[in-house]
């Protein structure tokens, strides 16, 4: 997917998606946002055009299948798969064919689970080189939203999913309903910034970077520490093995066999042994690993980890700890798994392959442990 133009900055574009249930807010919101100036060159990808009420903004179409917005976005509906969908509007952008755009946002159906969107930024080579995700934002329905979560599994997943919360007609929900579903979503989500917006209105910057697009957006980590200790925390033993014990007996949060909880890892953990973690969550029961967000420390450095499902994002560094722990946090958003099972599995991270077996074999009492680790997730 490589450009013949080398002056289309940033050098990696940042894709936010914009999910929740029917009628929680998306278009409003999505609406509001374009009238930003900061969001001129922003490029928008919506599941079905003609439901999105976004024709008052209409002004020309530089191509069939592409709209040109009057605050100057590129609109354009999502045909056949959304590979093809960001390939074609890279091609044609580096080209010269439609505007440069520096972001892209993409607004799912209600009824969709928005994590196959994620994966496919993430899995698809092509794509990986010149995007990633940014954010997903999910609004949910201060009136309608607790029910929804009760009755509707494609709710649960959206707000599971979510880096942040955005609780829509908050003007006009009872107090009692709407203190309930903060106390929901927090269970199901207790990584997510929650925020309350009417008629659309936050402001932008709580969402997006705009002092670094091409950059992932990493604030949100400043709060792990006590995320930690409110959904409880396990331990790793001193000596790498699996010896862990449960630090907290606060209940996790959970719904309809969702569950959130997190683990401490008190040692520093081995690049290696990372790899080789991340790889046996996901091979194993990558499908029900809603969302895993947290910070490793690996050698004093800290490195954040994020996967949805069975696809992990590439580990980035911090430039700094966000507080004094120096512990590795990491917070799981489960279907059916067991703050227990992902324990077993703690002995993994600290797996080292000696310099002198790496191009050639396996270390037995390294394989031992693996093997052993991924006995016990079941």
């Amino acid at each position: 997917m490589a450009s013949d133009s080398t002056a289309l900055a940033p050098i990696s574009i940042p894709v936010s998606v914009i999910t929740g249930f029917l009628g929680s807010g998306k278009t409003t919101l999505l609406s509001r946002l374009l009238v930003d100036k900061r969001m001129n060159n922003a490029a928008v990808i919506i599941n079905e055009f003609g439901e999105v009420g976004l024709d008052h903004q209409l002004l020309t179409s530089p191509r069939e299948d592409t709209i040109l917005l009057s605050s100057g976005c590129l609109c354009c509906s999502l045909r056949g798969d959304l590979v093809n969908t960001l390939t074609e509007l890279w091609n044609d952008r580096a080209r010269g064919k439609i505007p440069a755009f520096d972001r892209v946002l993409v607004e799912t159906s209600g009824l969709s689970d928005p994590a196959p969107v994620l994966l496919t930024v993430t899995a698809d080579d092509r794509l990986s080189e010149v995007f990633h995700v940014e954010r997903v934002i999910t609004t949910a329905d201060a009136v309608h939203g607790f029910s929804q979560i009760d009755s509707q599994p494609e709710a649960v997943k959206q707000a599971c999913v979510a880096d942040v919360l955005l609780l829509t007609k908050t003007d006009i929900a009872d107090g009692t309903k709407l203190d309930a579903l903060r106390d929901r979503l927090h269970q199901l989500n207790p990584v997510a910034i929650m925020r309350d917006v009417v008629q659309g209105e936050i402001d932008p910057d709580v969402l997006f970077n705009f002092a670094q697009p091409g950059a992932a957006r990493v604030r949100d980590f400043s709060g792990l520490s006590a995320q930690v200790e409110s959904t409880g925390g396990g331990t790793h033993g001193d000596d790498g093995h699996d010896q862990q014990h449960t630090r907290h007996d606060h209940s996790s949060g959970s719904h309809s066999g969702i569950s959130s909880f997190a683990v401490v890892v008190d040692d520093p953990v081995t690049f290696h042994g990372l790899q080789l973690w991340m790889g046996l969550l996901c091979e194993m029961n990558g499908p029900n690993l809603l969302r895993i967000k947290g910070i490793v420390n690996i050698a004093g450095r800290p490195i954040v980890i994020q996967a949805v499902q069975h696809m992990f994002h590439p580990p980035s560094e911090l430039p700094e700890w966000p507080d004094q722990d120096l512990r590795s946090r990491i917070v799981f958003i489960t279907r059916g798994i067991s703050r227990q099972q992902i324990e077993r599995t703690l002995g993994v991270l600290s797996l080292e392959i000696p310099a002198s077996n790496q191009e050639t074999t396996i270390d037995p009492s390294a394989f031992r442990q693996f093997a052993a680790a991924a006995s016990k997730f079941r």
